[in-house]
């Protein structure tokens, strides 16, 4: 139900003050949506400015996203960016499921 809803999604914001690894986050981006996000825990690692708006301040956060809502190319490319970041990359299910197999093996 989650990328049905999506489809009608630009961004994904998720403001927090602390965080782990964010897999909302992680799951938004492969479906190229563009994340607002403040980059604190693993969002401050995967989260960039050719992927996503990181907010250092709510101003230049602001103007970004007004930026990308004026022009289809740059949000495009920012959406693109995003999803490619997780593209070719074990989704966590996959990464539960093999460690899982090989805690088995052993």
């Amino acid at each position: 139900k989650i990328q049905s809803i999506s489809e009608q999604s630009s961004f994904y914001l998720q403001a927090s003050l602390f965080e782990g690894m964010g897999l909302s986050v992680v799951e938004a981006m492969q479906l190229g949506i563009v994340p607002i996000v403040t980059p604190v825990g693993e969002m401050a690692v995967y989260c960039n400015d050719s992927n996503s708006v990181t907010i250092h301040s709510n101003d230049e956060a602001i103007q970004k996203t007004l930026m990308l809502l004026s022009s289809d190319k740059i949000y495009q490319e920012l959406s693109n960016n995003s999803a490619s970041t997780w593209a070719n990359k074990e989704i966590y299910k996959d990464s539960v499921i093999n460690e899982c197999k090989r805690i088995l093996e052993v």
